[in-house]
């Protein structure tokens, strides 16, 4: 896949997202996702639209055929689910990993720092997202764990895909874990338009071809059995 059929992609599951709850978490959901395998395990809170396939009315459902956890909101409760996951697919030898999400104001919580100490002690193949709306140190947080971390513009979807390619590339040369700490600031920007800009100063696509492409997706939103809101890079 080149990367203008990737952005495109992108593009197109951020602007399904943008007609769905959680709109402004569309970089980080859709950034994180493209980086990944299909078999990768997805344990996505209900900001992560572009992580999962929500039917109208509720968000804390999951589809355990397509390798995505149920979501119980944005606590870290699914960070210990990674990590669990993660050890099986260590222990059984495959390349898989796990990827888990939370927001900022949850760090405090023992559960997020018991995941990370076990996936540090036994290097299990996870990645930990972050949704840093509280100023916490969270870099240097999964220092004190031996973990490496990545601080991104939450923003700005690229950066977040590449930041998480990163990671994925790590946890399967067996390297352990990473956290991934995305950061909005200034705070309500719109990732949606800040990435349009980037596609036409890019020369990836018009404005009169992007603007289609919201239309066709007003409305729709990421539908169940359809693999729209996995966007992958091949």
């Amino acid at each position: 896949m080149t990367d203008r059929e990737l952005y495109l992609r992108m593009f197109r599951t951020m602007a399904m997202q943008r007609e769905q709850p959680g709109s402004g978490h569309e970089a980080v959901s859709v950034g994180t996702t493209a980086a990944l395998r299909d078999d990768d395990l997805l344990c996505p809170p209900y900001r992560a639209l572009g992580a999962q396939r929500p039917e109208r009315g509720t968000l804390h459902y999951g589809q355990s055929d397509r390798d995505v956890q149920r979501s119980p909101g944005p606590a870290p409760d699914t960070y210990a689910v990674a990590a669990g996951s993660a050890f099986a697919f260590k222990y059984r030898g495959e390349t898989r990993i796990a990827i888990a999400y939370c927001a900022g104001a949850c760090s405090s919580r023992g559960d997020f720092h018991e995941a990370l100490d076990i996936a540090s002690v036994l290097e299990l193949p996870c990645v930990f997202v972050v949704d840093n709306d509280a100023g916490a140190d969270l870099a240097g947080t999964a220092a004190g764990y031996g973990i490496a971390a990545e601080t991104v513009d939450a923003a700005d979807v690229v950066a977040v895909y590449e930041a998480t390619r990163r990671a994925a590339d790590r946890a399967r040369a067996g390297e352990g874990p990473t956290l991934i700490d995305t950061v909005d600031e200034p705070a309500g920007r719109d990732p949606v338009e800040e990435f349009a800009t980037k596609l036409t100063g890019l020369g990836y696509a018009t404005g009169d071809e992007l603007t289609r492409m919201r239309e066709d997706a007003r409305g729709k939103g990421p539908r169940p059995g359809t693999g729209e809101a996995r966007v992958r890079a091949g």
